[in-house]
């Protein structure tokens, strides 16, 4: 019943605490995907009736997804999904959370962490790696 009472500023303020993106490259294509996810940890059926509530309050489809280490669900937006979702919030995210939206993201240039090894010493660097 709570759902029924979030706005889009409600739902912007959750993703802002409980929401990220997750960012995969294809083995095969190079190809960098981004899914928005919202933390909810939470049982089977509480999964079910928040995905739902996506569904049929703002035709946004979402998918379960289960985390093995606190043993319950969160909630994941496909790629084409979360720019609907995005589309929903954006207006409503503070420019301190931006970074976790996905057009904030730069599919092209992506941040990796490398071990270069000096000697006997094994230094942690960033790089940018173009994809």
């Amino acid at each position: 019943k709570i759902l029924n009472y979030l706005t889009p500023e409600g739902i912007a303020w959750w993703y802002m605490d409980d929401g990220g993106i997750s960012k995969s490259v294809s083995n095969y294509t190079d190809r960098v995907f981004v899914e928005m996810r919202i933390s909810t940890y939470c049982s089977l059926e509480e999964i079910e009736n928040i995905i739902s509530y996506f569904q049929l309050s703002w035709g946004i489809t979402a998918k379960k997804r289960f985390a093995k280490k606190t043993s319950s669900y969160y909630l994941a937006f496909s790629q084409l999904e979360s720019l609907k979702f995005e589309q929903l919030i954006e207006k409503f995210i503070l420019p301190e959370f931006r970074y976790k939206l996905p057009s904030f993201y730069n599919p092209r240039v992506q941040s990796t962490l490398t071990t270069i090894v000096e000697g006997d010493e094994i230094v942690w660097a960033t790089t940018k790696k173009k994809l």
